[in-house]
């Protein structure tokens, strides 16, 4: 595999890096979503898309192909839209958390929804 088609298979909408899907995995535990984590987790378990021969980079530089179904996908993202209202300061501040959550809110409903 080259450069040119490992950037295409990673520009998929169903395809996420696992840094996302781990801190997704936290978040979704955090809020005693084992139930949907363990979609994720799954993911993770497989084998990540192939890398180019000259890729330099660790496995934090993976990134895998999601195949959820479009209710687990509503319900992961219903949970850290949650998690990200709950998240915001007293004062209606953001904070680093909720700001964390809201990124990875926009990236499953990006890659995901389209």
């Amino acid at each position: 595999m080259d450069s040119k088609e490992y950037k295409i298979l990673c520009d998929r909408k169903d395809a996420f890096r696992r840094e996302w899907m781990e801190k997704t995995i936290t978040y979704l535990k955090e809020k005693r979503r084992e139930d949907l984590a363990i979609h994720i987790e799954e993911v993770l378990s497989d084998e990540p898309i192939e890398k180019p021969h000259d890729f330099r980079g660790d496995k934090g530089d993976d990134w895998f192909v999601i195949n959820i179904s479009k209710e687990v996908h509503e319900e992961i993202t219903n949970c850290l839209f949650s998690l990200e209202a709950s998240s915001v300061g007293s004062d209606g501040e953001t904070t680093a958390k909720a700001s964390d959550v809201a990124t990875l809110v926009d990236l499953w409903n990006k890659k995901l929804l389209g």
